[in-house]
């Protein structure tokens, strides 16, 4: 126990040559070397501490204190389990004694200042005490924020984080040491004194919940549950825990030990985490990794049972409050539906069951039979197989008229022709159905011109597979007589098929793929090449923080959709009401349906995406005839579409796959719910009884899935299908190609969307609705009027215009006109649909765009892409690559600067690239890659041109590098997670400063660079990065966190950056150009310290405040040129000085020089110095000389 830990103020005078002693209003904790180490033992003495006499604590309010002070010799009320504490000789110390209170604590005005003192700095105004709280508000503010770092994984890091920002000073760290030190032997909240219990269980609660840790633990929970569950009905009654334990690892040992070892890396890395933050604050001299891994081990125990037993308690909880699952609801509502719907019946006079050969039902055996026929092709042909394959055939074009009678139908024939009077036309006077075979005939060869997804699911119903079809080609034998050749065309449109069906295509391959093909080498390696760069590319997003970004970017469009649902139905509804109302049709019963039909309608994709297992369930029943659609739906990734994947690929994916997999299935099941609710049928009813759902609504139900998962292929013959199609078509190429934009898919989504979602939706809104009512408005009133003939065609028009139309044509022609109105009815209806549509998703995004443009308005001082966390002292999150955030952030910057007259302050080609687009490129950076890598391959045959040589080595390891390194990014993740036990591994390292002499090294050096960043441990090999404007160390903020949220955080800009922000400068542009990358490091590492002392004083000055925001920028420009200047006058010459013990005359510097020099310039030097030393200037090392020499021979010239 902290039994007489006491606080209280200095002496104002130790403050003296502070300007401020406001800040030291409580106890002051400013550095080490002001304390002596106090350690809280039972053995320890305070003999030797000095304590000055009270008459020095003349101005210190005492009153809430108390007269009586605790001699500090005594050591016997010290705890012994606490850690240093280290505390100023010159404090009046007064008694706690052993009451750790809230009310006690918040009757101790120094404990109450050290509270502000401290959250206010790591919180900002929100740790600050109100106008209207109370100390005792204080204090439950200190033990919430105390709860969090505790027992939430995050904060925990973000304490770290702050404790170890290069701005926090040591009085701050001390101040915590107390603060946390104190927290301990504060009581439990569900204790006397501990504050009050609902904030208290709420904090532990809310940390617990929101911990990466739990939500981990509860996906593992389902898994783990089921496989324990099937371990207990395993062993039987009375097993013992052993024996279940061992029936569950029976054939899971890989699962449970994933799921295990993952909880217990978290648990560990939050210990470690917790260990951190008091070796920073001195409360521990080492890591205790036998804590840590005690820590690992429970966790991962717990996980084994406790996230299960857990889970099953929330749903016997629920079941018991009468709320059902989602499997109950599944199942209900399809026995209901098969009950309804009735059992489907086999038909005779359905082509589908109708079997030519016999005039009876199918044969069910027939398609064993063929199948064992064509595993044996060199078998002779009998008339029994031609029998069963016609058979086969006849069923899938039966499956073909069923699925789509709208365009495969039987025809009527003519019998006969009845001739009249000569001149007159003969006309049909009788007709029959085409017979059976003959339809299947005329079908089958016109096969070519079957969708391809609609054939699969005909053939796949008979029994035989779709890649077994293709094989009867091989039966088109002479002896197996016409019928069957003309089946060939079937085959031939089944290997077209498989272009677009990667499971398809691979038994199509084992079938037909020729061992001895021989294809062009450009051909196989072009292939190769662009197979490898799928693969690379979908290694990119392996990383677990890539699945958080696309979870919140899908939560995204789910919100977005469900606004503009709601609009759109709220619109509709009211109008039908409006309608009924002066009709005199309105009711209250009405009214409240229409309003429960809004609700169903915007949130029912909402209510869908929460039932994933059940909705993978579903969609596996309505797709299990159509492998296309279900790969694509389940398979595929967003940037390679339906090609197929290596296995590894898909395992590194395998978060990413599972996350697309949880929203496409719940977008896919509601689309096609809603579908078949405009369509007057029930989706339940046709998945009971085992009717094929439309195969339009199965593509449009993809198609949606797609499109909120951002994998969705352009439309065709649109600019964004062209431009996505030409990116992939070159693969590993700069600049165009995808080296420069390996996710084109995504950013034609993404800009599709960021279209539909804003004001520019409103555009076509207007014209679309209008043209839309007023072609429903023509068909109707010509439909009432019988005034039909404007739908009629121009011959029929001529023909009743003079009279030679005979009265079948004309009434043949009405019908058709007719029809063509009902159309034109439906399409007018549709267009004012898709207006409504318009304006609903126009106004969702409009007002997101409006939101933005408030948000940047109010924050000119940041950059466009950072936004503001209040909470943790206004520290900016990166979220450029968080969509739809960062493209209504960009837009919105530039039209609060173009409000404000400064868009000249920004770069508006590069912003809207980044933030619309989601891409990093920066044209700059690519102009120089092209101009310096042409400018290079045309100098590199000039003898002795090591410039020439170094440039190119470097632009093609940049290149090169960038490509290699796409498989390491999953190691990132291990690096990230490394640094929650190795502080040193969250450290920023330089990836651009490349060492060596000549192409080969430069290359080298470069290409590996690549590589290093990405891998723990080996990225040690690269210096720390240095920023232009903050000495010190940079860190990756709460590295290991910001993996498992997606979240990037920053470091906390000082005053310099934050006035650079707000002039639109950005970091980047102010790093030194020396012409050598080692010599633009030493430079950089010396700018921070003139840039505070000469761009600080500047900034804040009232001359320059004074100034209009452009001649601000040009002013610190102008300073920044001189901070520049200094910097590399004084990094120079302490790198000359090193260079000069190791023996040589020139530096990193001077090679800048030479490089930045114009080629003529090196290549007169270079020819004059072979000429008369016999080496070149890189071989002499007399770069200086070389410049001079070489610009007075080009001066001559």
């Amino acid at each position: 126990m902290l039994n007489e830990f006491t606080f209280d103020l200095p002496d104002e005078s130790e403050y003296e040559d502070l300007e401020s002693t406001e800040e030291f209003a409580n106890m002051d904790l400013s550095t080490s070397s002001n304390y002596e180490d106090i350690e809280l033992t039972s053995e320890s003495s305070f003999q030797d501490v000095p304590l000055e006499e009270e008459s020095s604590y003349e101005d210190l309010d005492l009153s809430n204190v108390g007269d009586e002070y605790t001699d500090l010799d005594n050591s016997d009320s010290y705890s012994d389990d606490l850690s240093d504490v280290r505390l100023r000789p010159a404090f009046q110390l007064t008694t706690l004694g052993e009451d750790y209170s809230v009310d006690n604590l918040a009757s101790h005005k120094g404990i109450v200042d050290t509270i502000n003192a401290y959250l206010g700095g790591r919180l900002g105004e929100d740790g600050k005490q109100g106008k209207d709280e109370s100390d005792e508000d204080v204090i439950e503010k200190y033990l919430s924020h105390f709860r969090f770092v505790e027992g939430n994984s995050i904060d925990t890091f973000q304490e770290v984080d702050y404790l170890k920002d290069e701005n926090t000073s040591q009085q701050t760290k001390d101040n915590f040491n107390i603060l946390y030190t104190m927290y301990q032997e504060v009581p439990n909240f569900a204790s006397e004194g501990g504050g009050d219990f609902f904030s208290g269980a709420s904090d532990v609660l809310t940390a617990a919940v929101f911990d990466p840790a739990t939500v981990v633990g509860l996906g593992f929970g389902g898994p783990m549950g089921a496989i324990l569950t099937g371990a207990v009905k395993q062993a039987g009654k009375g097993a013992t825990t052993r024996a279940i334990l061992r029936q569950a690892l029976k054939g899971n040992l890989g699962k449970v030990t994933a799921m295990t070892s993952v909880e217990g890396l978290l648990g560990a890395m939050g210990e470690s985490q917790r260990q951190e933050m008091k070796m920073e604050v001195g409360m521990m001299a080492d890591k205790d990794y036998a804590a840590i891994g005690t820590m690992a081990a429970v966790s991962g125990v717990a996980s084994l049972v406790g996230y299960p037993l857990g889970v099953n308690a929330v749903k016997k909880g629920l079941s018991a409050a009468g709320v059902r699952s989602g499997d109950d609801i599944m199942r209900e509502r399809l026995a209901r539906a098969k009950i309804t719907g009735g059992k489907v019946t086999e038909d005779k006079n359905n082509i589908a069951n109708y079997d030519p050969i016999t005039g009876e039902l199918y044969d069910r055996e027939r398609a064993i039979r063929v199948r064992d026929h064509l595993s044996m092709p060199d078998a002779p042909l009998t008339v029994g197989v031609q029998n069963d394959i016609s058979a086969l055939v006849t069923q899938a074009v039966g499956n073909l008229m069923e699925d789509m009678p709208e365009k495969y139908f039987l025809l009527d024939i003519p019998v006969e022709a009845v001739k009249k009077a000569p001149g007159v036309k003969a006309r049909r006077a009788r007709t029959e159905k085409e017979k059976v075979s003959a339809a299947v005939l005329r079908i089958m060869s016109g096969s070519a011109d079957i969708d391809g997804d609609v054939l699969e699911r005909a053939l796949s119903q008979t029994g035989m597979t779709v890649a077994e079809f293709s094989q009867l080609e091989r039966l088109t034998v002479d002896e197996a007589g016409q019928t069957l050749q003309h089946y060939s065309a079937l085959a031939k449109r089944i290997k077209k098929m498989g272009q677009d069906n990667p499971e398809l295509r691979k038994q199509l391959d084992a079938l037909y793929k020729d061992a001895n093909d021989t294809r062009s080498v450009f051909g196989s390696f072009y292939g190769f090449a662009r197979r490898l760069d799928r693969e690379s590319r979908a290694m990119m997003v392996s990383q677990i923080s890539t699945t958080a970004r696309n979870v919140i970017s899908a939560a995204a469009y789910l919100t977005f959709g469900t606004a503009s649902k709601l609009i759109e139905s709220t619109m509709y509804h009211t109008a039908k009401a409006v309608s009924a109302t002066v009709d005199g049709n309105g009711s209250v019963q009405g009214f409240k349906s229409g309003l429960a039909q809004i609700g169903e309608d915007a949130f029912s994709t909402l209510g869908q995406v929460v039932m994933p297992k059940q909705n993978k369930e579903l969609a596996d029943m309505m797709l299990k005839n159509n492998s296309r659609l279900s790969n694509t739906l389940f398979r595929t990734m967003q940037e390679t579409g339906d090609q197929d994947l290596s296995r590894v690929t898909k395992w590194m994916n395998g978060l990413n796959m599972a996350q697309d997999q949880v929203i496409r299935s719940g977008v896919f099941t509601d689309s096609v719910n809603q579908q078949m609710k405009k369509l007057d049928l029930d989706m339940y009813e046709y998945i009971a009884n085992n009717k094929p759902i439309p195969i339009q609504v199965l593509k449009k139900a993809t198609d949606d899935a797609l499109e909120a998962t951002f994998a969705i292929m352009p439309a065709e013959g649109t600019i964004a299908n062209k431009f996505v199609k030409l990116v992939e078509s070159l693969p590993f190429m700069p600049v165009i190609g995808t080296q420069q934009f390996p996710f084109a898919r995504f950013m034609a989504d993404a800009m599709t969307f960021q279209y539909r979602y804003s004001p520019l939706n409103f555009l076509n809104a207007a014209s679309v609705g209008t043209q839309g009512a007023a072609t429903g408005r023509a068909a109707r009133k010509a439909l009432a009027s019988g005034d039909i003939d404007k739908y009629r065609t121009k011959e029929v028009l001529k023909a009743m215009k003079e009279g030679t139309l005979t009265p079948k044509a004309k009434a043949a022609s009405d019908e058709a006109a007719t029809k063509l109105a009902e159309q034109s009815v439906i399409q007018g209806r549709k267009g004012v649909q898709e207006s409504i549509e318009r304006i609903s998703k126009g106004t969702v995004g409009s007002a997101a765009l409006y939101a933005a443009y408030l948000y940047r308005d109010e924050n000119q001082d940041t950059a466009w892409y950072n936004m503001i966390d209040t909470s943790e002292n206004n520290k900016p999150v990166d979220i450029r690559a968080i969509f739809p955030m960062a493209p209504y952030l960009a837009v919105a910057d530039l039209l609060v600067k173009w409000r404000n007259g400064e868009l000249d302050s920004a770069n508006p080609a590069e912003q809207l690239l980044v933030g619309i687009a989601g891409t990093q490129i920066r044209p700059s950076r690519t102009q120089d890659f092209v101009s310096d890598l042409f400018e290079q391959i045309a100098g590199m045959n000039e003898d002795g041109d090591v410039v020439s040589r170094e440039k190119l080595g470097k632009v093609l390891g940049d290149w090169a590098g960038s490509i290699a390194g796409r498989p390491f990014t999953a190691a990132q993740i291990s690096r990230d997670v490394y640094s929650a036990f190795d502080d040193s591994e969250a450290i920023v390292r330089e990836t651009r400063m490349v060492k060596g002499d000549g192409f080969q090294e430069v290359f080298s050096n470069q290409f590996m660079n690549h590589l290093k960043s990405k891998v723990p441990v080996w990225q040690k090999d690269l210096p720390e990065f240095r920023s232009p404007t903050t000495g010190g160390t940079v860190r990756r903020q709460s590295a290991a966190m910001a993996q498992f949220s997606g979240v990037k955080y920053l470091p906390a800009p000082n005053e310099i950056e934050s006035e650079l922000a707000k002039q639109g400068i950005e970091l980047y542009t102010l790093s030194p150009k020396t012409g050598n990358k080692m010599a633009d490091y030493h430079t950089k590492k010396h700018m921070p310290r003139y840039a505070d002392m000469m761009l600080g004083y500047t900034i804040g000055s009232e001359l320059y405040k004074s100034q209009p925001k452009w001649k601000k920028k040009q002013i610190i420009n102008g300073v920044m040129t001189q901070v520049r200047t200094l910097s590399k006058g004084m990094a120079e010459a302490e790198v000359l000085m090193d260079e000069v013990r190791k023996g040589k005359t020139y530096s990193v510097f001077d090679k800048g020089r030479w490089a930045k020099a114009p080629a003529n310039v090196r290549r007169h030097a270079d020819e004059y110095f072979r000429l008369h030393y016999g080496k070149s200037v890189a071989e002499m090392g007399t770069y200086s000389a070389g410049i001079k020499i070489g610009r007075a021979l080009e001066g001559s010239i």
